[in-house]
Parts: structure tokens; C-alpha cells; sequence
């Protein structure tokens, strides 16, 4: 993987940010199963990647940001209470988390997933950034 520069800029105040980065090669057995990785993927994401132009890209986008998710939360998280629905080549998509979630870590539902491939496009780059909720800032 090689070094990357990220700029983020939102009117909204930032609680925490969270990094991953995996091999989109993993996801290419399970892309087209019916429920792929259960502990891990909603069904409704499942669908999405199916239905994606690159399957494995998405679901592995997604596996990204959920791990990400993790890192900016600080601790382990029923990985299904957070969901994601990104275009491939879109770089950006929101990060939707349960009420529950959100309120026992003092964010907003609704977070900012950016990412990118590594310069030979096998690997995928995703930055997770979550908000705080009103009254803490």
C-alpha cells in the first residue's frame, strides 16, 4: 500500500475518525452468496453488493468502513447496527448507525464513509468519521 494524503472538511463537529484498509480478493468467494459473512453484513447490504456492478468491491468497501467504524469507536460493536450502501465508484457514502449505537457513544446516526483504491486498485482504503451529537460541542 502506498501513503495517502486525506482532506475532510464538514459543518458538522468531529467525535472521531477511524482507518482500515483490505484486499478486495477476499470478499470474491462469498460476493454472490445469499447471505454473505451473517455476522457481519444485513441482509439489505447482502442485497446491495449482489446487485453492484463489483460485488466484491462493494462488500469489501464495506467491510472497510465497518472496521473502521471499530477504530473510531474504540471498542467491539455488533457490526450489523452499522450500514452501508456504497457505489463502488462513488469515494464517499454515509455511514448509517442504530439508535442504540449512536446514543451509547455519543454520536450522530449518521456518519461520513470516504474511500479509494491502493494504486493497483486490489486493495481498498476507507476512512470512517463520526460525529458528536449537539450537545457535546
Amino acid at each position: 500500500m502506498t501513503s495517502s494524503t486525506w482532506i475532510f472538511e464538514s459543518s458538522e463537529p468531529l467525535h472521531s475518525c477511524g482507518i482500515d484498509a483490505e484486499a478486495v480478493s477476499r470478499f470474491e468467494a462469498v460476493a454472490l452468496e445469499e447471505s454473505p459473512m451473517p455476522l457481519v453484513f444485513s441482509k439489505e447490504e447482502a442485497a446491495h453488493a449482489r446487485t453492484a456492478e463489483h460485488p466484491a468491491e462493494t462488500l469489501c468497501i464495506c467491510f472497510c468502513a465497518k472496521e473502521a467504524v471499530l477504530k473510531a469507536l474504540e471498542t467491539p460493536y455488533d457490526f450489523r447496527s452499522c450500514r452501508l450502501f456504497p457505489d463502488a465508484g462513488a469515494g464517499a457514502a454515509p455511514i448509517l448507525l442504530d439508535d442504540d449505537l449512536a446514543r451509547e457513544h455519543g454520536v450522530l446516526t449518521k456518519g461520513r464513509l470516504e474511500y479509494r483504491h491502493s494504486d493497483g486498485g486490489g486493495e481498498v482504503i476507507a476512512a470512517a468519521y463520526l460525529f458528536c451529537e449537539e450537545d457535546d460541542h
